[in-house]
């Protein structure tokens, strides 16, 4: 039994699974769940008991694929008993199986601040970075950088959304800091996370897979700071295979090994011949590279999953 753990809409997931020729039980971060923890003389189960499922033990699990953090979303559950089922699953996700690829990263306290740290004290470029809530600090900052490519804010955490009261405001995309936006913003303002604005000749993204590494370089040819915002992407953009410079592979070797996880996706920047990391997406969306590369990286994580040698 393969136990899939994953978003509750995630295209690459289903091509894999498509492909897969083994029995699997796929739990979305959003499912609603609960855990049955039964003892008796001979052994101890843990089942999940879901709307598709109510017969699986965990502990029989031997193969997972973790592509997500699990969040129970029931809303006839209290606070208390969701944040239960969650640090249960996600736990269960985090042991020891015959064939794993993932973690919950969460608990093992990796963050986006904790990875700039991480690829710094490897040897990446990272761009000059910033956390403030005050304006005196940014106005600092961006006069700095304001006669080179100015500055730039991104998320600090890995939600993209967040509400408060009746609003919902989108964290999900990096904007400039230009002089309109700092004539109107307050003298205090949420914690934030401000950088340098490289400006990339491309940026790559490369995604990781149990030691195996697939690069891709994007070339953006909008005036967006966010590719994402870029609707006509057939024309806006150029995604194309990429081979990294031996020793900037070495270096996302390292990185991986040393915050203990075997997939994810790293987004670097190329300027002045220089590469600069930007972020890890420990669940990035990968299906549109894979898509315009020719990758087939569905049957490589099959493969995997199925414990079978990879090709």
């Amino acid at each position: 039994m393969i136990f899939i753990c994953s978003k509750n809409i995630d295209d690459f997931v289903n091509q894999v699974i498509d492909c897969l020729d083994e029995d699997f039980l796929r739990l979305g971060n959003l499912d609603d769940c609960s855990l049955n923890l039964t003892h008796d003389s001979i052994k101890q189960q843990l089942q999940i008991i879901t709307y598709f499922s109510n017969d699986c033990d965990l502990y029989s699990v031997e193969k997972v694929w973790i592509n997500t953090e699990y969040s129970h979303s029931s809303f006839n559950s209290s606070e208390y008993d969701k944040d239960c089922n969650s640090l249960l699953i996600n736990s269960f996700l985090n042991s020891k199986f015959k064939v794993k690829l993932g973690e919950v990263l969460i608990e093992n306290n990796i963050n986006k601040i904790s990875c700039l740290n991480i690829a710094r004290r490897i040897g990446f470029e990272i761009p000059e970075t910033i956390i403030t809530e005050n304006k005196s600090d940014l106005l600092l900052f961006h006069k700095k950088h304001v006669n080179k490519h100015g500055i730039i804010c991104k998320r600090i955490t890995d939600d993209y959304y967040y509400r408060f009261g009746e609003f919902v405001y989108d964290f999900n995309i990096t904007f400039q800091i230009d002089n309109q936006l700092l004539s109107i913003i307050t003298e205090k303002f949420s914690l934030s996370k401000f950088q340098e604005r490289i400006k990339p000749e491309y940026e790559v993204r490369v995604i990781y897979i149990d030691g195996l590494i697939y690069s891709t370089a994007i070339f953006n040819f909008t005036k967006n700071e966010d590719y994402r915002l870029n609707f006509d992407k057939e024309n806006s953009l150029r995604i194309i295979p990429y081979k990294l410079p031996e020793e900037i592979e070495e270096k996302i070797n390292l990185f991986f090994k040393y915050i203990k996880t075997n997939t994810g996706s790293i987004d670097l920047i190329y300027s002045n011949n220089k590469y600069y990391f930007l972020e890890l997406n420990t669940f990035g969306q990968i299906s549109f590279i894979n898509l315009a590369c020719n990758y087939y990286l569905e049957y490589l994580v099959s493969k995997i999953l199925q414990n079978e040698k990879a090709s």
